[in-house]
């Protein structure tokens, strides 16, 4: 396999067979023991580890483990997949508050999109939150324009990883003011579960 770019990490991996195997000689091993021992042995068993600096993005970064077995990547992908997803803390937007609205069926005038819709957008921003606990963010503008999540100030406690992610669009004379709360977690957080905080009264959980 060709070297990748100069920016990489290289790690070794070793490889111990079972304390059976190495107690046992061959002649003293039944055949299903033998044939463990095959599949085992002859398995091709990853020797490094290998990550490129230079392909570091938002949300992206390759690694390279070598040699495995035809599928054995797709399966140790999905099982990193679903560490990352229902055992590493993150934090996102759990709540909000659109002046004027009581419920997510509603909507604002002058906004082309409905508040179910603003609601689903708001829900796709990748949020990386600075410090601990129920983090308010807050959203105003005036039309007419695009409202993306750079528009979204907060305060120096937290940061839109995808700032181009469009909101809501909103038409000539019309104002929309949003209040944002965030915070950390891990896995999947229900809205009845969220709503064991003491927000305001007309906050819409997410």
């Amino acid at each position: 396999m060709p070297e990748t770019a100069e920016a990489t990490e290289t790690v070794e991996i070793t490889s111990k067979k079972p304390e059976t195997m190495e107690k046992m000689g061959v002649e003293e091993m039944s055949e299903e023991a033998k044939i463990f021992s095959k599949n085992w042995s002859e398995i091709a068993k990853p020797k490094w580890l290998k990550f490129d600096e230079s392909t570091i993005r938002s949300g992206y970064g390759k690694f390279i483990l070598d040699p495995l077995e035809p599928g054995f990547g797709t399966t140790i992908g999905h099982a990193l997949r679903r560490v990352l997803l229902s055992s590493i803390q993150g934090s996102s937007i759990f709540a909000l508050q659109i002046e004027g609205v009581t419920h997510e069926f509603s909507n604002v005038s002058g906004v082309m999109e409905d508040v179910l819709q603003i609601i689903l957008n708001i829900k796709e921003l990748q949020i990386e939150q600075f410090v601990d606990g129920v983090v308010e963010m807050e959203l105003i503008r005036e039309g007419p324009c695009v409202i993306t999540g750079r528009d979204i100030s907060t305060f120096e406690k937290a940061k839109i990883l995808n700032p181009n992610k469009v909101i809501a669009t909103l038409q000539e004379g019309a104002t929309i003011s949003v209040i944002l709360y965030t915070r950390f977690n891990k896995g999947y957080v229900s809205s009845e579960e969220n709503q064991k905080f003491d927000l305001p009264v007309g906050t819409i959980y997410l």
